[in-house]
């Protein structure tokens, strides 16, 4: 095994689903791409999501205290390149066709058409870690689509979930 000079690149060795977060606040709507967002809890259901306060969305999250989740499939790989390729303090990225949104039930922020799963997330706690900030989310409203197969991003690069290898 070949010992990396870079400590960030450990953190692209995790396989991780691509996650868009929405947030709506004061009439503004915005999206982004994250990886950092994992289950935390089953009993309540939380998940969390870890967002650099450098980001448009974070103070979105923040200030609003909720979230969608939008677990991206296989085919949606040019949201997250779109969503992530521009802020939303200079474009409105919503509105500007690349996405097909619905509303959700228990949230203002809207929510991603065509996903693995969507979640409507209540911010329950925020912790700084490092250069980010830790938002606990509890899930109060869920969407899904046995069908469809989530997007990965694995060593920097997107990829297709390969095949079961059994169950543990």
């Amino acid at each position: 095994m070949e010992k990396s000079n870079s400590l960030v690149k450990a953190t692209s060795q995790f396989a991780e689903c691509v996650v868009l977060i929405s947030a709506s606040h004061d009439g503004k709507e915005n999206v982004m791409p994250a990886t950092w967002c994992v289950p935390v809890s089953h009993y309540p259901t939380m998940i969390l999501v870890n967002i650099s306060p450098e980001r448009y969305t974070h103070d979105m999250v923040k200030k609003s205290k909720e979230f969608g989740a939008n677990l991206l499939a296989e085919g949606q790989v040019g949201l997250s390149r779109f969503a992530g390729g521009c802020s939303g303090e200079d474009k409105e990225k919503l509105k500007m066709g690349e996405f097909e949104v619905f509303g959700g039930e228990k949230i203002r922020a809207p929510l991603i058409k065509g996903c693995v799963a969507n979640l409507e997330c209540k911010v329950v706690n925020e912790v700084k870690a490092g250069d980010h900030t830790i938002f606990v989310g509890q899930v109060l409203n869920f969407y899904h689509d046995e069908l469809k197969r989530p997007l990965v991003l694995f060593r920097g690069g997107y990829h297709k979930l390969g095949p079961s290898m059994g169950g543990y």
